[in-house]
């Protein structure tokens, strides 16, 4: 009898985590299928002709498309310059993510490691400049950039990232950097390395998780 019972405890034990699992697998499905439905439409719509979008009428019409128009996509590259767009995208991103990435690092080494007169005060100002909203600089920014000559140039895109990469960046990297035990830098002024020995071979490797992330919004808001 105490077999039998535990036989049918452990069964019971696991038809509940069987259901569970069932539940949250049709809960995933759900979702997924919520989050991809835009992408499904939109693709739908791509292989529409003009007349067929506008016309169609309830959801499997809209969905299933009845041409399956192909020719849409090399017409439009053909109608617009996409490729120039995508080019351009490219450029600026990649020089925004080597500009972030290389200039905020620095300046968040040299802010958490190194001590020099009035670090405190230049810390408090560059923290001060998040607060001020972004439009407040637009006209300046545009009076300075026409001033040099920048207009209708990728250099206003760019230049920013190479100047320190953002306040924000600068000062999550500074946190993370100030958890970076000492010792390894103490270690490696032993052995002779330099400020940018230390930066590109102990704190860069040691703080890849923050360097990442910084990578990913910079790529996102560029």
């Amino acid at each position: 009898m105490e077999k039998a019972a535990a036989l049918y405890n452990i069964s019971l034990i696991k038809a509940r985590k069987l259901i569970g699992r069932s539940i949250i697998f049709i809960l995933l499905f759900i979702f997924s299928v919520a989050f991809l439905f835009p992408f499904l439409w939109m693709v739908s719509v791509s292989l529409q002709t003009e007349e067929e979008m506008l016309l169609a009428q309830g959801l499997i019409d809209q969905l299933i498309p009845k041409s399956w128009r192909f020719a849409n996509y090399p017409e439009v590259f053909k109608a617009v310059s996409f490729a120039r767009y995508f080019l351009n995208s490219g450029i600026v991103t990649a020089l925004a993510l080597l500009g972030t990435l290389t200039t905020s690092t620095l300046v968040a080494y040299s802010f958490s490691r190194l001590e020099f007169p009035g670090r405190k005060v230049m810390i408090a100002i560059m923290l001060g400049t998040m607060i001020l909203p972004h439009f407040v600089f637009i006209i300046p920014l545009f009076r300075t950039y026409s001033f040099f000559g920048f207009i209708n140039t990728y250099v206003p895109l760019v230049l920013p990232a190479f100047l320190g990469g953002g306040a924000g960046f600068i000062y999550l990297i500074m946190q993370f950097f100030k958890s970076v035990p000492k010792d390894f830098s103490d270690a490696a002024k032993i052995d002779g390395a330099g400020h940018l020995k230390i930066w590109s071979t102990i704190m860069i490797p040691l703080c890849q998780p923050v360097i990442a992330s910084v990578a990913i919004f910079t790529f996102l808001f560029t």
